[in-house]
């Protein structure tokens, strides 16, 4: 009894050779085809339907957004978290932040000219962010997001790297100083000084018994 067919079909996972064309090293004219080849950047109206009334609002949703696009949009969030005015962080704007760098970037709508508590009523008692954020490249957005925060590590350490600096300044003078005034007893031990403060203690003796005398 045979156990095996010699004219057998040919098993279902058995893949059929295929012949690749090795191209050349790439090459920067080879670069601007690939990315020709990919597909346009595009945006999606989008109907932005509040909670409250009756209006349906449409934003125009970018999907990516360009080079420069990208870093106006973590400069946004940066400037909104840090005051180098004073040097100072403030960690519990951050999520804010995102929500209006979004809106702004990817949404197309320009919040510049709006004030702080429409801003905020916007970014959390609307769902606005909610409508752009459906529809961007979470990808992109996570990337973006993740820059923003390094971004912000550097100006905090900036800020800290310049308070240490200062502290040094202070700490060198005040050393400065206090070498100077132990500079100045030392002097007042020396044998020259000694000698000078008992001739002026022995002059004011002598004045003084002139004095009385007279």
């Amino acid at each position: 009894m045979k156990l095996w067919n010699n004219n057998r079909s040919q098993n279902v996972d058995d893949k059929p050779e295929v012949t690749m064309t090795k191209e050349p090293a790439i090459t920067p004219a080879s670069a601007k085809e690939l990315i020709a080849g990919l597909p346009e950047q595009h945006t999606n109206p989008v109907e932005f339907e509040p909670f409250f009334g009756s209006k349906v609002f449409v934003l125009n949703v970018k999907h990516k957004l360009a080079f420069d696009e990208s870093l106006a949009f973590v400069d946004m969030i940066r400037s909104v978290c840090i005051n180098e005015e004073d040097s100072t962080y403030h960690p519990e704007l951050f999520d804010f932040a995102v929500r209006l760098a979004t809106i702004q970037y990817y949404g197309g709508l320009n919040v510049s000219d709006m004030d702080t508590d429409d801003l905020w009523r916007l970014a959390f008692d609307t769902n606005c962010y909610d409508s752009v954020n459906g529809y961007v490249s979470s990808a992109q957005l996570d990337r973006l997001v993740s820059s923003a925060r390094e971004h912000i590590r550097f100006y905090r350490d900036m800020f800290v790297s310049a308070a240490a600096s200062k502290v040094n300044d202070m700490m060198g003078q005040l050393m400065g100083l206090m070498d100077g005034v132990t500079q100045t007893v030392n002097d007042m031990k020396s044998p020259e000084m000694q000698g000078a403060i008992e001739r002026l203690a022995a002059f004011a003796e002598r004045t003084e018994g002139k004095k009385q005398n007279g």
